[in-house]
């Protein structure tokens, strides 16, 4: 390493690899793995990482709920074509699954790119927010259906409730 540090072009050449390095290692994570993230494995691990968070705070694990899954998902599927974070009408997606007389909420998040700990940056970032928090950490016995979408690069993942 030394002696090619010692001339210029050994410099210019270190230089020109590291950039090559740099701009494939970019390349793979924001385009070849977004293309093979399988949002069904994304969808288990963040449900099983908001369970997990409520057991380390005493509270009960929330059940699958199949008809939250569905309008989960239909809307992240949703926000990737509007192409921008908003909850639209909640109350109406969940009116349409019968849901009305329940307590229901909803959280939403979009990611940029894919990491290797891509469901956690999902579930931490809605532990960092308080009033999301305050969503996944409600006390009562409930339900979750989660839906995760993407769009190249872009990934919206949305997290609907049901307590009882």
């Amino acid at each position: 390493m030394r002696s090619l540090l010692k001339n210029k072009s050994g410099i210019t050449t270190f230089i020109i690899v590291f950039v090559i390095c740099l701009v494939g290692y970019f390349f793979i994570l924001h385009v070849v793995m977004p293309a093979t993230v399988d949002t069904e494995q994304v969808n288990l691990e963040i449900f099983k990482m908001i369970n997990e968070e409520r057991a380390d705070h005493g509270l009960a694990e929330l059940n699958i709920d199949n008809n939250l899954e569905s309008i989960a998902k239909e809307w992240s599927d949703e926000l990737i074509q509007i192409g921008e974070l908003t909850h639209g009408n909640f109350g109406q997606r969940i009116a349409s699954i019968g849901y009305s007389n329940y307590s229901c909420s909803e959280i939403i998040a979009e990611q940029n790119g894919w990491t290797l700990s891509f469901a956690r940056d999902f579930v931490d970032g809605w532990i960092d927010f308080p009033a999301h928090y305050d969503i996944m950490m409600t006390e009562s016995y409930g339900y979750m259906g989660i839906g995760v979408s993407k769009d190249g690069s872009m990934f919206y993942a949305v997290a609907d409730f049901r307590f009882e």
